[in-house]
């Protein structure tokens, strides 16, 4: 019996590893995607191309471009402490 349920915490454990890991990957990419995007808008392609490309409706490639322009730039910012 003990080593059912040390199995089953081991394979909970495992998935769990698994999917933090796969949502980081996610998280990667999305930001690649949406830098993309961004670039894509600055080259004057329009958002119904880019969300066509990015497999989206034009609405969400505006707002994910819109969102994407709001986040400050880590490289150029600023601490005031």
């Amino acid at each position: 019996m003990g080593d059912l349920i040390t199995n089953a915490e081991q394979e909970r454990a495992r998935v769990l590893d698994e999917l933090s890991e796969a949502a980081g990957q996610e998280a990667a990419w999305r930001d690649r995607k949406e830098a993309l995007m961004l670039k894509a808008k600055s080259l004057n392609i329009s958002a119904r191309k880019i969300g066509e490309h990015a497999f989206m409706s034009d609405v969400g490639a505006a707002k994910a471009i819109d969102r994407k322009r709001a986040e400050p730039d880590v490289g150029t910012a600023s601490s005031e402490t």
